[in-house]
């Protein structure tokens, strides 16, 4: 991901694309903290745990 000027691409879901530094979506709290202070790993439909890190950005 660091190899195009520290950004990545991401796709939204009107359907327009934009560079954004990886450290805006919170990839660098991968895999994160949850409330109780266990790891989260997200949505279990992608194989996560149920448990979401509050640093992750979710507005997208």
């Amino acid at each position: 991901m660091n190899r195009h000027q520290q950004r990545a691409n991401q796709g939204f879901a009107d359907g327009h694309a934009e560079t954004l530094p990886v450290s805006v979506l919170g990839l660098q709290y991968w895999p994160g903290t949850g409330p109780g202070g266990g790891v989260a790993t997200g949505n279990p439909k992608w194989g996560g745990n149920g448990v979401y890190d509050g640093r992750w950005w979710w507005s997208l």
